[in-house]
C-alpha cells in the first residue's frame, strides 16, 4: 500500500490525495450552492423560476404564427376588435369560427386574449408570444407556491417548479401561440388551486368562491379544465393524511365541493347554449383514428400512446408538432408489445401509486395529478380531436415534475446519494434548459416546423402534406413533390397531397402528371373550394395541351358547381374565342354580364367585343 512520503511515488500520492480533496472541495461547493438555491426564499425562488423561463424561451419572441396559428389569429374577424359586437362573437361562438360554420370547442376566455393582443399589436406575433412565455413564468411561480402550501418542502417545491417552467415537453404550449388554451388554462388552475388552498388556512369563503370562479375561467380557456374539481378531493386528502385527521365530513365536503359542481354545471351550459351539444360534433380521423377504432383497440393504442408520453417525459428528444394518421398505427391486437409493453407499464404504475399512499404521499399526490389531469385527453375515456400532442402534457407533466423533485430531494437528503443527486439535478437543468432552447427555432416558421416534424413524423400524411405546401411556396419544387408523394402513399385518399403534386408539375412544365394529380384532387373533393381550384387548373392544362373539348367540360363543370363566379365565364369565353366558336362565345359573355354587370373583367371583355 502507497503512503505519502513513502520511497516509492511519494510526489504522485500526494498529488493523488490533494486532487480528491480538491475534488471533494468542489463537489461540496456545488452541493451546496445547489442547496442554497432549493432553499431560497419566496422572492427569491420566484424571481429564479422568472428568469429561467425567460432565458429559455427568450429565442421563441421571434416566431411567426405558424401551423394553426395562422388559422385562429391571421384573418379571424372575432379577434379584431373588443366592442359589443366583437365580443358577441367571442363568446358566443365556437373556437374554430374564422374556418368552420360549426364547431365543439368553447374557449372564449384563449379568444378573448387573443383580442388583446390583436388591440395592441394586430397580426404582429411577438406580442404573442411574449404573453405566452409571461404565462407559463407565472405557472413556475404558482406551482412553487401551490407545492409550498401543500408540503411546506422547500428544496421539493423549487426543484418541482424549475423542472415544470424549463421541461422541453412544454414548447409546443409556449412556443406556439395557439398552444395558449393549455398555458391560459394552466394559469386559471393554478391560481384556483392556490386560492383553494388559502381557504383551507384562512377558513373564509370567499377564498373558495374566488377559486371556484378561477376554475370556471380555467374551464372557459379549454375544455380538459374541468378535470380540476377531482383534484379537490385529493388535496384534501394529503392535508388531512399530513394533519393525522380523519376523513372530510359529508356536510363540509358538500359546501366545499358545491361552489365548483355549480361551476361545472355553468360551464356544460354554456357550451349546451353555444354549441348545441356537449361533445365536439366531429373528430377527423385523419387527426385522430381512433374516431373509428373499437373501444378495445382504442384503449390498447391509448395505452400506447400514454407509453410514448412517458418515453417523452424521460428523453424529450425526439419532440415533433404533430403524430396524426398514420404516425402512429390503431393496436388492435393483445398478443404484440407495442399492447403487452405499454400495458405492463401502466399496471406496474397503478401498483405503485398504490403502494406509495401510506409512506411517501408527496409521490403518490405526484401520480395521481398525472393520471387524473391526464384522464380527459387520454383517449381511454372518450376520442378527442388528437391521437397524441405534446401540449396536452403541459399540466399532467406536472405529476412527472413532482415526483423526479421528490425522488431528487430524498436523495440529497442522504448522505450516500447525494453526490449522485446533486449531479443528476445539474444534468436535468441544464439538458432540460439546453433541450428547449434548441427546439424552440423548429416553432420560428412553417418551414422549419414541418422540417423538423418530417424527420420526427415521417408516417404522418399531414406532416408530410404540410412539408411539401411550404417547399413549394419556396420553390423547392423537387421537394414538395417528394413529400407529397409519401403523403399520397399514406393516405391515398386524401386530396391535399394530389392539390400540391398538381401545383408542382405545373410548375415543372409536366403536364400530364399535372392533369393526373388535378383529376385526383376533383375526384376525391368535388364541390369543394379546393376541388374548384383543381378543376380550374385541370381545364387550364387541358387548354394549354389543345384538348380542348376536355377544357370546355371542365369549365362548364365549374360553371355549375359554382355559378356566380365570373372569371369561370370568361375563361370559357376566351377558349370559344380561341375555338372560332363566335356565337358560343357572344352567349357566354352576355351571360355573365347579366350575372356580375358591375365586374370590371367582364365590362371590359364588352367593350372589346363592340
Amino acid at each position: 500500500m502507497l503512503v505519502c512520503g513513502s520511497s516509492e511515488y511519494p510526489i504522485d500520492c500526494c498529488r493523488r490525495q490533494q486532487d480528491v480533496k480538491k475534488s471533494s472541495t468542489a463537489r461540496n461547493k456545488r452541493a451546496s450552492g445547489l442547496v442554497a438555491v432549493l432553499q431560497a426564499r419566496p422572492a427569491t425562488a420566484g424571481l429564479v423560476l422568472v428568469v429561467a423561463a425567460f432565458v429559455i424561451y427568450a429565442n421563441s419572441l421571434g416566431g411567426k404564427l405558424v401551423f394553426d396559428d395562422t388559422v385562429i389569429v391571421q384573418g379571424n374577424q372575432a379577434i379584431q376588435g373588443l366592442d359589443g359586437e366583437h365580443l358577441k362573437e367571442i363568446f358566443g361562438g365556437h373556437y374554430w369560427q374564422a374556418v368552420e360554420s360549426r364547431g365543439g370547442l368553447y374557449r372564449p376566455i384563449v379568444m378573448f386574449t387573443y383580442a388583446l393582443n390583436y388591440a395592441l399589436d394586430g397580426e404582429d406575433p411577438q406580442g404573442y408570444h411574449l404573453l405566452n412565455v409571461l404565462l407559463h413564468a407565472a405557472n413556475g411561480v404558482l406551482v412553487y407556491l401551490v407545492l409550498q402550501a401543500l408540503f411546506s418542502r422547500r428544496e421539493i417545491s423549487v426543484l418541482a417548479a424549475l423542472l415544470f417552467v424549463l421541461h422541453p415537453i412544454r414548447t409546443e404550449g409556449v412556443a406556439s401561440v395557439v398552444g395558449r388554451a393549455e398555458v391560459l388554462s394552466a394559469f386559471f388552475m393554478l391560481l384556483s388551486w392556490y386560492a383553494y388552498l388559502r381557504n383551507r388556512k384562512k377558513r373564509g369563503a370567499g377564498w373558495l368562491w374566488l377559486s371556484s370562479g378561477l376554475f370556471l375561467l380555467a374551464a372557459l380557456s379549454k375544455e380538459s379544465a374541468v378535470i380540476f374539481v377531482a383534484l379537490l378531493p385529493l388535496t384534501d386528502f394529503v392535508l388531512l393524511r399530513q394533519e393525522s385527521q380523519g376523513r372530510l365530513g359529508y356536510r363540509d365536503a358538500v359546501m366545499r365541493y358545491l361552489p365548483f359542481g355549480l361551476a361545472v354545471l355553468l360551464v356544460f351550459g354554456l357550451r349546451y347554449w353555444i354549441l348545441g351539444g356537449f361533445a365536439p360534433l366531429y373528430i377527423n380521423p385523419a387527426s385522430n383514428p381512433l374516431a373509428k377504432a373499437d373501444a378495445w383497440a382504442r384503449f390498447l393504442t391509448a395505452t400506447n400512446v400514454f407509453a410514448r408520453y412517458l418515453v417523452l417525459l424521460v428523453f424529450p428528444l425526439n419532440l415533433s408538432a404533430d403524430y396524426s394518421y398514420n404516425q402512429i398505427p390503431v393496436v388492435s391486437s393483445l398478443l404484440s408489445w407495442s399492447a403487452l409493453a405499454p400495458l405492463l407499464l401502466l399496471g406496474l404504475l397503478l401498483v405503485g401509486l398504490v403502494i406509495t399512499v401510506r409512506k411517501h404521499l408527496l409521490l403518490f399526490f405526484s401520480g395521481c395529478v398525472f393520471f387524473v389531469s391526464f384522464a380527459l385527453t387520454s383517449n381511454w375515456i372518450r376520442p378527442i380531436g388528437t391521437i397524441m400532442a405534446e401540449r396536452l402534457m403541459y399540466f399532467p407533466a406536472l405529476g412527472f415534475n413532482c415526483a423526479v423533485a421528490y425522488l431528487l430531494a430524498e436523495g440529497m437528503a442522504r448522505a450516500r446519494w447525494k453526490s449522485a443527486a446533486v449531479t443528476a439535478i445539474v444534468v436535468l437543468i441544464a439538458g432540460y434548459g439546453l433541450r428547449t432552447i434548441d427546439r424552440n427555432p423548429d416553432w420560428k416558421s412553417n418551414y422549419t416546423l414541418f422540417r423538423s416534424a418530417a424527420a420526427t413524423s415521417p408516417n404522418s400524411e399531414l406532416v408530410q402534406t404540410n412539408y411539401g405546401v411550404v417547399l413549394l411556396e419556396a420553390n423547392d419544387v423537387r421537394g414538395a413533390i417528394e413529400h407529397a408523394k409519401k403523403a399520397a402513399d399514406i393516405q391515398p385518399d386524401d386530396p391535399s397531397a394530389y392539390f400540391t403534386l398538381g401545383h408542382a408539375y405545373w410548375r415543372l412544365g409536366n403536364l400530364p402528371e399535372a392533369a393526373s394529380a388535378f383529376e385526383k384532387v376533383v375526384q376525391l373533393a368535388p364541390r369543394t373550394s379546393g376541388g374548384a381550384e383543381a378543376l380550374r387548373g385541370l381545364a387550364e392544362i387541358r387548354e394549354a395541351m389543345e384538348q380542348y373539348s376536355l377544357a370546355e367540360a371542365g369549365y362548364r363543370k365549374l360553371i355549375e358547381w359554382q355559378p356566380s363566379i365570373p372569371s369561370y365565364y370568361l375563361k370559357l369565353y376566351s377558349l370559344y374565342k380561341k375555338m372560332g366558336r363566335a356565337e358560343q362565345a357572344n352567349e357566354i359573355l352576355n351571360r355573365v354580364a347579366r350575372i356580375a354587370p358591375d365586374d370590371a373583367a367582364v365590362r371590359k371583355a364588352l367593350q372589346e367585343l363592340r
